[in-house]
């Protein structure tokens, strides 16, 4: 299972985002040292990669018990989340998200404006 797990995240690589960003940063076989817990993991990075360990873990062995259901999603959320130390985890978004784009001549065009 192990090297199941080990494989999709290597394969994760091309992710978009934070995640891919903690992939890129961290080498292949470090990455296989934190999945069979030969090592602690360093870093926030690092521990959020466990959290996806952990979590994919619970979802393998137990997906059949596992509904779709929004109580369900965010006790998968706080799982990912708790190896980070993160207080989010856990929780629906509270804020909006903003995506916009700040061009050369400072104007600012809305996600939403695109064309």
């Amino acid at each position: 299972m192990q090297a199941v797990l080990f494989k999709f995240a290597v394969n994760r690589k091309s992710a978009p985002g934070r995640l891919y960003d903690q992939l890129n940063n961290t080498t292949d076989i470090r990455m296989k040292q934190l999945f069979e817990e030969r090592t602690t993991p360093r870093n926030r990075d690092e521990n959020e990669i466990m959290g996806y360990r952990d979590v994919l873990n619970t979802i393998h062995e137990s997906f059949e018990y596992i509904p779709v259901r929004p109580s369900y999603i965010l006790q998968l959320h706080r799982d990912l989340m708790r190896r980070a130390h993160l207080t989010f985890g856990g929780n629906f978004k509270n804020v909006q998200n903003y995506i916009n784009e700040t061009r050369s001549d400072g104007s600012v065009i809305w996600a939403t404006e695109r064309t």
